[in-house]
């Protein structure tokens, strides 16, 4: 069996991806290279988000950077789009806990009723597109990093006894 791809918010193993260009880059993540095919992803530098920056939030169902009065939401969601169609095959993900993009349950979302936390619009469209995809965030991963590689690996097995979706083509009869 191929090493199971496990997918990482890019701050969390590559330096200045983070808003405000600080190191938050984890060194024992890379360690995982050895038993996973490693995928990066930074839905906020992959939106045109330059580092450093002002943070964003999410303000009702827009994410915003409030300071400079820019609605990220559209390439957000357009980025969101083309990765989710070109990523293939993904068998886990760690995310960045209280991102407004990556956050898996602590983004903060501001509304009339005051704030909520809330999986990030990254993490959401993850959740939404493979609903049974072991997440955590890179907190809950150092608390128990052998039971999320344990997840990780059975989803990859699952994945792989899965039967290739068809495309109908063989059910046509022939002309």
């Amino acid at each position: 069996m191929r090493r199971p791809r496990l997918g990482l918010s890019g701050c969390l193993l590559h330096a200045g991806l983070r808003y405000d260009g600080r190191d938050v880059s984890n060194p024992s993540l890379n360690a995982l290279a050895e038993r996973f095919e490693l995928i990066t992803r930074c839905p906020e530098v992959g939106a045109g988000m330059p580092t450093p920056r002002p943070p964003i939030d999410w303000v009702g169902d827009r994410i915003m950077d409030r300071a400079a009065g820019i609605d990220w939401t559209p390439p957000l969601r357009a980025w969101i789009e083309a990765t989710l169609a070109e990523l293939g095959p993904i068998h886990g993900w760690i995310l960045k806990r209280r991102s407004p993009s990556c956050g898996l349950g602590s983004a903060a979302r501001y509304g009339v009723d005051g704030v909520a936390r809330v999986d990030g619009i990254w993490a959401a469209a993850l959740r939404a597109r493979w609903p049974a995809l072991p997440l955590i965030d890179e907190v809950g991963f150092a608390a128990d990093e052998a039971a999320f590689e344990r997840q990780v690996w059975a989803y990859a097995l699952a994945d792989q006894a899965r039967p290739a979706r068809s495309t109908g083509a063989e059910a046509r009869p022939k002309q």
